[in-house]
């Protein structure tokens, strides 16, 4: 068949209408149809092409593929889109555009993927939750912006990473599981993750090594230093202020207390703890320190809580039932065992008490030949002094404070003796009319103490001896008397013994006489 010319401008029409349409205007060729649906269908099992310029733009194969060989434009007035429909004609993916903003995404009730590699790398689903498949990876000094206004950035300058926190409110850092800590780790040498702070569920902080702070013009680190700050504000010396920093040329108090005061920690010689009040040039007071040794020492009162006899206030690690504690108000306690042994008590007075099986012993030891002594003052001046010589057979000597007048007991002795060496003694002279003295005594014999004032006798014991006051007439040098109060007279009745020998001498001078006629 031969070739139908038609001339520009002429149409092929097709149909009763006519509704189909072929056209050129000198210029463009036009297909148009004027009723139902057009249909342009290659029957044979192959491909239909749609080309330009001579070269194919569009191949739609027998699979129903379409292949694009350039860009795809979408464009009409408004929001023109490329919309993808499922077998129910129902739309499921849609582009879109307008002046301002494109859209990619889906209708409703789909998620949206995209895809790599014909796998999943992102969904979206119907409540906007995006699911990564793998890393999300950002350049260099490009961040990760939350909030509506940028309030929280995450990022990494090409050398340090930052976590950055504007605008609004609190930066928050929380594990909201049930016990569960948080841990801020480093990476060691060797490779493993090893953390430097925990915070445990309880509200409890753990450092993994040690903890540094800024350091202060005058190279000291401190706790205050660059607004460090550890228990919180307080209102009264007494809780112990760290409010107070260094704002690099001056100490700031920055709660408006005028009790703030300054904690500082030096570990030049062991560990000093200092203290000022907040004030631009800190005077600061070492109040309790650690040497290198382990000794330590405290500028002031060191505080505890009572404690008891079973659980000491003051005890030993590994022994805690042996030390010291509040027995009573105004008192001492020493316990071994969980048990009081000695207490202090308000007035001076001293109390050894043993266990209900034992006996209430005090003990003084010494080792060697090494003397043992209790010396008893007044004032800090020594009035007597109680010793056990260890050199000497182990005698007891009860001795005054310049130690030369006393008495003595030796082991095995049943009374004490007094000194009467010859050598230590001068100024000898004798009694005269000893026997008339010893007669002069008219109270020789028993008697019951009493109480003064009283006339009947304080308890049934019966007793020998004389009277203080008819002795003192001859012999005042035994008499010893109360300095105080109704200053009762004392008898040393062993300084009656040489006046009773002198009796005996004047007694048997007289019965050589009369044996002699």
């Amino acid at each position: 068949m031969a070739n139908i010319n038609i001339p520009d401008s002429a149409l092929f029409q097709a149909g009763a209408g006519p509704d189909l349409k072929l056209t050129h205007d000198g210029t463009n060729s036009t297909i148009s149809n004027a009723t139902g649906t057009l249909t342009i269908n290659n029957i044979a099992n192959s491909s239909m092409i749609l080309g330009t310029n001579n070269t194919t733009a569009v191949t739609i194969d027998n699979s129903q593929n379409t292949t694009f060989a350039g860009d795809v434009y979408v464009s009409a007035s408004g929001s023109p889109s490329f919309r993808v429909t499922d077998t129910t004609n129902t739309v499921t993916g849609k582009f879109q555009a307008d002046d301002t903003v494109g859209k990619v995404g889906t209708h409703t009730n789909h998620s949206f993927q995209l895809f790599s590699n014909n796998t999943t790398a992102l969904t979206i689903d119907t409540s906007q939750n995006a699911t990564f498949a793998n890393h999300v990876i950002m350049a260099d000094s490009k961040e990760l912006r939350l909030g509506n206004n940028a309030d929280l950035l995450l990022y990494h300058n090409g050398s340090n990473s930052y976590l950055d926190h504007y605008n609004t409110g609190e930066l928050y850092i929380r594990n909201r599981r049930t016990s569960g800590d948080i841990l801020i780790a480093t990476r060691a040498s060797n490779g493993d993750n090893v953390p430097c702070v925990t915070f445990n569920s309880a509200g409890s902080s753990t450092f993994g090594g040690k903890v540094s702070l800024g350091t202060q013009t005058d190279g000291v680190n401190s706790f205050t230093t660059n607004r460090a700050r550890f228990g919180g504000h307080a209102t009264s010396v007494t809780d112990v202020l760290y409010n107070a920093y260094w704002n690099g040329s001056a100490w700031i108090n920055d709660d408006d207390s005028s009790d703030s005061y300054l904690l500082r920690l030096q570990h030049d010689v062991g560990l000093l703890f200092q203290v000022s009040e907040a004030q631009a040039t800190p005077s600061f007071a070492t109040k309790f320190s650690v040497t290198n040794a382990g000794d330590s020492t405290i500028a002031g009162r060191a505080y505890t809580t009572d404690g008891s006899a079973s659980y000491p206030a003051y005890s030993f690690s590994g022994d805690s039932d042996n030390g010291m504690y509040k027995s009573g108000t105004n008192e001492i306690g020493f316990a071994t065992n969980g048990v009081n042994r000695i207490t202090i008590h308000d007035g001076g007075e001293v109390t050894v008490q043993a266990s209900a099986s034992g006996d209430g012993n005090l003990r003084i030891t010494a080792t060697s030949t090494n003397d043992t002594r209790l010396d008893l003052q007044n004032q800090g001046n020594l009035k007597w002094r109680i010793r056990n010589k260890g050199n000497e057979s182990h005698r007891i000597e009860i001795r005054d404070a310049d130690e030369n007048d006393g008495v003595i007991m030796a082991q095995g002795a049943t009374a004490f003796s007094s000194g009467s060496d010859e050598r230590l003694k001068c100024n000898w002279t004798s009694f005269d009319n000893a026997l008339s003295d010893i007669n002069s005594l008219t109270k020789v014999g028993t008697f019951q103490y009493k109480n003064f004032g009283e006339d009947e006798p304080r308890n049934d014991k019966v007793h020998s001896g004389l009277s203080a006051q008819e002795v003192q007439k001859f012999l005042p040098s035994a008499i010893d008397a109360d300095e105080e109060g109704e200053k009762f007279l004392y008898l040393r009745y062993q300084e009656l013994i040489p006046v009773l020998v002198k009796g005996v001498q004047e007694l048997s001078a007289k019965v050589k006489v009369l044996e002699n006629g």
